[in-house]
């Protein structure tokens, strides 16, 4: 009997035409894991029935109709499942941070708006031009006096993503709804930056729980009405398609199978959905997209979670099955240029050492962990941008 993914690999290369019985308890498990994101929907979606819980968002409405004051111990117990906890002392500087208005839509940059606050902040980022801002921003619609909180790291950064078309087209969030409603014009833009300087050092290892902490309070305290969800950081609530919710749930720890276009030869076995996509840098949109439908990506390849009886099994290693879904890729699309297959590499330019890498994908993920200040960090859209011999951050690119 097939008990594990080690035992159904053995068993098809050892006799790829035998039958497979496959363990039921195995499968039938696999469907009890929850993926984060079911679980979290799942948390959103509770009923409060007066019931003991540790459930943030019954808490966070709970404390919000009790118009209870909002202190640190509220605020961490509501933030425990996804945040570190803060000090009083930290909340105390966070709820007293300095607050300006600026006018949308955004024509501004991060340096004018650290002008505005009259700070000489050394920039967390060096290199990476404009220092960073991390805090809070609050949409206020002057016709309504409904309002919307976020928090960001890059506050700029994020308040510009809700102005691109795709995100103001998507009328399941109310922030969205309301801007193409009654006009960008109509509402005004405050926001709360957090000064790296009265945190000491560190503070770039931190800012990510400070924001939540300060968008926590913010919320408890005044209860936006644009915020569906109450809990700092949390996406929004909304239904997920059926067909989605199916395809995450289906292949949350189970081995996903690979086959050909007409399920008639079983080509590569993989342990789980995220370490397909990840070994072979799939979109998870898309991914998921194609396990859900049962078509063919590129023409090529079906990917299911069930092993099909019948099938012949002609197993490829993972170089073989990359080449090929490059090969598909580039055939359905021929103007677009594929990074994945490119013969990389980077000249540490102290050292003099050479890294070579078999995509630049592979070696912009190696510059982020080369240090851990993150300091020699080249994005792929810079490392897409240079010619062989261009150098940059103490890297020469050779291809």
């Amino acid at each position: 009997m097939v008990e594990t993914l080690k035992d159904l690999l053995n068993c098809l290369q050892s006799d790829p035409s035998s039958s497979l019985i496959v363990n039921p308890i195995y499968m039938a498990s696999s469907l009890i894991g929850e993926d984060p994101k079911t679980s979290h929907f799942k948390l959103v979606r509770e009923k409060d029935k007066g019931q003991d819980t540790d459930n943030p968002h019954i808490l966070a409405k709970r404390h919000i109709e009790s118009c209870a004051p909002t202190d640190v111990n509220v605020v961490n117990k509501i933030l425990s499942l996804s945040s570190a906890p803060i000090t009083k002392e930290e909340l105390d500087i966070l709820t007293s941070c300095k607050k300006i208005e600026v006018k949308l839509p955004l024509k501004i940059t991060n340096k004018s708006i650290l002008e505005q606050f009259g700070w000489t902040v050394e920039n967390p980022y060096p290199g990476d031009g404009d220092p960073k801002l991390a805090g809070i921003y609050v949409f206020l619609n002057m016709v309504t006096g409904e309002r919307y909180v976020g928090s960001s790291v890059d506050l700029l950064a994020r308040i510009r993503r809700y102005f691109n078309s795709s995100v103001l087209s998507n009328e399941k969030r109310l922030i969205s709804k309301s801007f193409l409603e009654y006009g960008i014009e109509n509402f005004s833009l405050e926001i709360c930056a957090i000064d790296p300087l009265l945190f000491g050092e560190g503070f770039d290892l931190r800012a990510g729980d400070l924001c939540l902490a300060l968008e926590q309070h913010f919320i408890l305290t005044n209860n936006p009405t644009l915020n569906t969800v109450k809990v700092a950081g949390s996406p929004p609530g909304g239904p997920m398609p059926e067909s989605t919710k199916l395809s995450i749930r289906k292949s949350n720890g189970r081995p996903v199978f690979v086959f050909n276009h007409d399920k008639t030869v079983l080509l590569f076995v993989a342990e789980s959905a995220n370490s397909f996509m990840k070994e072979f840098n799939l979109c998870r949109q898309t991914f998921f997209k194609y396990l859900a439908s049962e078509k063919a990506l590129f023409g090529l390849f079906i990917f299911s979670n069930d092993i099909l009886p019948g099938v012949t099994t002609k197993l490829m290693d993972s170089s073989e099955l990359l080449n090929a879904l490059i090969e598909g890729k580039s055939a359905m699309f021929p103007d677009m240029k594929s990074n994945q297959k490119i013969s990389v590499m980077l000249i540490d330019i102290e050292s003099k050492k050479e890294f070579n890498f078999d995509s630049l994908r592979s070696a912009s993920k190696f510059t982020k962990t080369f240090d851990s200040n993150k300091l020699r960090y080249i994005g792929m859209d810079k490392l897409t941008k240079m010619n062989s011999g261009d150098s940059y951050k103490g890297w020469i690119l050779n291809r």
